[in-house]
């Protein structure tokens, strides 16, 4: 996670120079967004990683590609929205913010019809937590989440992670909460036990994950499906951080079915 850090950080400055035209600057109130059309028919929105910042899916991960060039292959035309948020407002449980952004931004594309969530580690997190919170207008839009590296027991998570941040943040948050099973009930797979409107997931598992171990979160599938959501999981070599974006495209295809039509 820090050497990702490292990158974010000593890449921002060449961002400026490389980036689309964003719909908006980018501040803690305002997203980083574009829309080559402003007819875009379909959405994404992007959650960065705890430590990571609305510029990461610019950024090059791996193999000279960015998350933004697996959105561009996925949906041609479609409008883009990488979020900023509070990890502990996500945490608690608390989507306003996120929610008024994202209905502030659909307003600007009148034509939207569709909407794909995609993060990454906590990012991941968010978004499958915001699916299940998100205004009925919203929700109804979501075809499905692709996550990677994403945390499901977060309890496990704050003893096991490898990642000093992570483990601070979540005892911090726990010892703030006053509430000995607060960790537990965040949990994804609690959480979706109330979920009442099934969605598609696709989850990128990387096996030498020692920032979000594998046994933090062996139970999400099963848990998804019970609610009715259809789930694919690919198991990839490697540790915590971005796959290919082949990976990321494949995901985008498998919860918007044939995914170059929705441009």
């Amino acid at each position: 996670m820090k050497s990702l850090l490292k990158l974010l950080f000593l890449a921002i400055f060449a961002i400026y120079l490389t980036l689309p035209a964003p719909a908006d600057a980018v501040t803690p109130e305002k997203p980083l967004g574009f829309a080559p059309k402003k007819t875009a028919k379909h959405l994404v929105i992007y959650f960065h990683a705890l430590s990571g910042v609305p510029q990461e899916p610019f950024l090059v991960p791996i193999k000279g590609a960015s998350i933004v060039d697996a959105v561009k292959s996925a949906y041609p035309g479609a409008g883009f929205l990488s979020l900023d948020y509070d990890p502990a407002q996500v945490l608690a449980g608390n989507f306003s913010t996120i929610d008024d952004t994202i209905k502030a931004y659909t307003k600007e594309f009148p034509n939207i019809q569709s909407i794909s969530l995609c993060g990454s580690s906590f990012g991941g997190y968010t978004a499958l937590s915001y699916y299940t919170r998100a205004s009925k207008d919203v929700q109804s839009l979501v075809k499905g989440v692709v996550a990677t590296g994403v945390p499901d027991d977060l309890n496990l998570l704050s003893k096991s992670s490898k990642d000093k941040e992570v483990r601070e943040f979540l005892l911090h948050e726990l010892t703030a909460s006053n509430k000995p099973t607060y960790l537990k009930d965040r949990s994804l797979s609690q959480i979706y036990k109330s979920l009442k409107k099934p969605t598609n997931v696709y989850l990128i598992v990387m096996k030498n994950d020692v920032i979000v171990p594998a046994a933090c979160n062996k139970d999400l599938e099963a848990n998804l499906q019970a609610k009715g959501c259809k789930v694919s999981i690919e198991k990839i070599d490697g540790g915590h951080g971005f796959p290919s974006i082949y990976f990321l495209e494949h995901g985008f295809h498998f919860i918007t079915k044939d995914a170059k039509t929705l441009n």
